[in-house]
């Protein structure tokens, strides 16, 4: 049974890494984007 199922552990492991991969870097390049336009927009509206 353990042999069985190694196949399926190695094929879909791969599969949830790039997946994982893929939504960490969406969601650091979401973070990165309203991070950069943060200082961008409140030197566009000076409060002072």
């Amino acid at each position: 049974v353990s042999t069985g199922h190694l196949p399926t552990v190695t094929v879909s492991s791969p599969g949830v890494k790039a997946g994982f991969g893929i939504g960490l870097m969406a969601i650091g390049g979401v973070a990165l984007l309203t991070f950069l336009s943060r200082p961008l927009v409140e030197v566009s509206k000076p409060s002072w």
